[in-house]
């Protein structure tokens, strides 16, 4: 089995150009917009997730929280 990656960056072209790259490397990315939304597929997903790759500044909820 394959790990995810979880990206979690609230700039759709930063989550999309990782995305493009994963695909190289056959790696499947899970998106999520803002932590909140990240939190919640990171519970779905949590034993099938690698890494989670985050933005530190984003609206809602930062990276820290």
């Amino acid at each position: 089995m394959g790990y995810k990656l979880l990206i979690i960056d609230d700039e759709t072209p930063v989550r999309e150009a990782v995305v493009d790259i994963m695909e190289l490397v056959e790696i499947e990315v899970l998106e999520a917009s803002n932590g909140v939304e990240g939190i919640h597929l990171y519970k779905l997903y949590k034993e099938e997730i690698g890494a989670v790759l985050l933005d530190m500044k984003m609206p809602l909820m930062n990276g820290i929280d």
